[in-house]
């Protein structure tokens, strides 16, 4: 028993989820259906009811005779309709549509909607996209000049979009140039600089050498003007050279030192 139990909780619990999903592809269709008409949903094009909302007012609506030939289904058996289901008098009071600013309309219960859309249809036939349109945040349906009016503001959208992805490719693409030709300047300017280093070290290292070679020549020339004469000296190996003075000093020097060495 407890099985049979749990297995029937279990096949409930499935259940919810099928029905979950169920509503989730009904409001699915619907945004699909109406893109088909519109460029795009705004805000103020959503879906303001919950998905159950919506699937029962759907079931309500599959469940009344069609116009012969047609989708719709006549306006005064679809209102008689809704006063006599029980779960839409239970959510009468509820609310139905917030338009949170998207809308003139103010917000609505479910009833309200139901008698502001019958004050609103005065033909026959009434069919469910229109009924839909009335649960959206704006509130009633687009007219044929509002749509056209929102695929022309699309399109100009789409044409300025476009325009200002160009001219923001074309700006990037000139400051990339400006980039690169700052950074040819630059190794142009590099290399110029190096160019310069490079020949005023060659200037130095002349000037240096030719300094150094000035140097060589004086040191050869003090060589030759005195060398001779240190040399003579050197060559005689009594210091006096051949000054006639400094060799008589000498030779009276030699005469002095052997009397004082007879003497002794």
């Amino acid at each position: 028993m407890q099985k049979e139990r749990k297995g029937g909780a279990d096949g409930d619990a499935n259940d919810d989820e099928d029905d979950e999903k169920n509503f989730t592809t009904l409001m699915e269709k619907e945004k699909q259906r109406r893109l088909l008409e519109l460029p795009k949903l705004r805000p103020a094009d959503q879906i303001d009811i919950k998905e159950k909302e919506l699937q029962l007012l759907k079931d309500l609506y599959d469940g009344l005779q069609k116009v012969p030939g047609k989708e719709s289904v006549y306006t005064i058996e679809f209102f008689i309709a809704t006063r006599k289901n029980p779960q839409l008098r239970s959510i009468s009071t509820a609310i139905a549509r917030d338009p949170e600013g998207y809308s003139r309309i103010p917000r609505e219960t479910f009833q309200q909607v139901f008698d502001r859309l019958e004050s609103d249809i005065t033909g026959k036939e009434i069919d469910w996209t229109t009924i839909v349109e009335y649960f959206t945040k704006r509130g009633r349906p687009l007219t044929k000049e509002e749509i056209n009016k929102l695929i022309d503001d699309d399109r100009k959208q789409r044409e300025d979009e476009e325009a200002k992805k160009r001219a923001d490719e074309e700006a990037e693409r000139r400051r990339i140039a400006r980039l690169m030709e700052d950074l040819e300047g630059e190794q142009d300017f590099e290399a110029y600089e190096q160019q310069q280093q490079k020949k005023e070290k060659e200037e130095r290292d002349l000037m240096n050498n030719n300094r150094h070679d000035d140097d060589g020549e004086e040191e050869d020339g003090y060589g030759d003007e005195y060398g001779s004469e240190g040399d003579e000296d050197i060559e005689r190996g009594d210091g006096y050279g051949s000054d006639p003075e400094m060799a008589t000093a000498k030779r009276n020097y030699q005469f002095g030192t052997d009397d004082r060495r007879q003497r002794a």
